[in-house]
């Protein structure tokens, strides 16, 4: 039997009415074994509970009554109450085994839980989910879940993945349809093995398979850190343009029969055309926006109009605002009807740790970055960073240096949420409004 350790207590919770303690252990809930979160969220929603905790080797059962939805206010190791599943694939493109070696410790773990799907947003590709965990999915009501797809013929899938449980993935999704659990698909593209005629075939199966929320094309991402045998080509402009075509031909088919376009392209498909965004009304409800497919148009379209608030803006001092390659040109485009060029630098940042082929402010290290804003060129007053640099728990980059470390050699630096809005408000608070 499982057991959880109890690392804290809230305070006016049940748990310390009963005068529960940290490093108490909970053995069972209503006399059943819990495997994680969703075990006990599940169990504990009711108005009569029983909790089994051990107590320094004292056994004791709690009986308790409350209202149904009210936490009992115990604290557990971990969020998931489990530790993650590890991915038990093999893909011929997986970003983790493209790392260098000196990045944050925990990328190097490749988890594949579809429990962290629903928790935390994470792809999953299911190749570790048994009939079971499905049953438990949908007992639970565990929804929206992101899924992996690549392909869904079951050889051709096998061999993205290097797994031999990938050929299911078709009655899977199929299942957690049937069952009104919302899924959110993505197919990462590799020139050559899952493109053109591939991706059409796969996209035909799901246009069978009942209403998918969404469905997401994007171009495989490599660096020059790769180490896994054979050749993957990238997604060049003749392949960028052509999955964009797929993609719209086949949007006209899923509104026709689910009224809902359902499928997108992914921004990178048209930065790397330097391409307008599509508009607004293209992205729907943006059920893919975690996945960071209408970011762009997000934020341009929020630039445009916020920007009119600070149309008499002028600058004190020089500003710095860092992106990567790819979103450049349309940041310096937006930066440029500020009507400051001459005070606002957009920097644009070349990934030296990645490779030139990652163009992501995402994926941009603090190597990287400290080595632009020293340049002379770069001496700014203010610095303005994406906070998709960071991780958000502790504002640490992903070779590992917190944000403090910028600050060592600069005078102010600001980190904005993704937001055009904010950006634009730190410009204005940074450097202030002499109008």
């Amino acid at each position: 039997m499982k057991k959880h350790l109890i690392t804290g207590i809230v305070n006016d919770s049940i748990a310390r009415e009963l005068d529960l303690k940290k490093g108490d252990m909970l053995l069972k809930v209503n006399d059943k074994a819990v495997i994680d979160v969703f075990d006990y969220g599940y169990e504990t929603n009711n108005q009569n509970v029983t909790l089994t905790i051990e107590s320094r080797g004292v056994i004791t059962v709690y009986d308790i009554e409350k209202d149904e939805d009210e936490d009992i206010g115990l604290i557990f190791e971990t969020e998931l109450m489990d530790n993650p599943r590890a991915c038990a694939n093999n893909c011929v493109f997986c970003f983790v085994d493209q790392l260098p070696d000196d990045m944050r410790e925990t990328l190097y773990f490749k988890d594949d839980d579809i429990r962290l799907s629903f928790l935390f947003g994470n792809y999953v590709t299911l190749t570790n989910t048994g009939d079971k965990e499905l049953e438990r999915i949908i007992k639970y009501k565990l929804s929206p879940i992101n899924i992996s797809v690549h392909a869904t013929d079951p050889e051709l899938r096998i061999k993205i993945t290097g797994n031999k449980n990938a050929g299911r993935i078709l009655p899977q999704i199929r299942k957690l349809v049937e069952n009104n659990i919302e899924v959110n698909l993505q197919f990462v593209i590799v020139p050559g093995l899952n493109d053109d005629d591939a991706l059409k075939s796969s996209l035909n199966d799901l246009l069978d398979i009942g209403r998918i929320n969404s469905i997401s094309v994007v171009p495989v991402g490599l660096t020059l850190h790769r180490m896994q045998s054979g050749h993957i080509n990238p997604v060049d402009d003749g392949c960028a343009l052509t999955l964009i075509e797929i993609v719209d031909e086949y949007r006209a088919l899923f509104f026709d029969k689910y009224s809902k376009h359902t499928i997108y392209a992914a921004d990178e498909l048209y930065a790397k055309l330097s391409l307008p965004f599509p508009v607004d009304d293209y992205y729907e409800d943006y059920p893919q926006l975690e996945n960071g497919v209408g970011m762009a148009r997000i934020f341009i379209d929020e630039f445009e109009h916020n920007k009119k608030s600070y149309e008499k803006l002028k600058i004190k001092g020089m500003i710095s605002i860092v992106t990567g390659s790819s979103f450049y040109p349309y940041m310096k485009e937006l930066i440029s009807s500020l009507g400051a060029d001459d005070k606002i630098i957009v920097l644009c940042i070349d990934n030296k740790c990645f490779g030139e082929s990652v163009t992501v402010s995402g994926l941009l290290t603090y190597e990287d970055i400290s080595t632009a804003l020293n340049n002379e060129k770069a001496a700014s007053d203010t610095v303005i960073m994406p906070d998709n640099m960071f991780r958000k728990e502790d504002m640490l980059t992903l070779d590992g240096h917190l944000i403090d470390d910028f600050t060592l050699s600069l005078k102010k630096v600001f980190v904005t949420a993704g937001s055009a809005a904010e950006l634009i408000e730190i410009i204005y608070a940074a450097q202030g409004d002499e109008s």
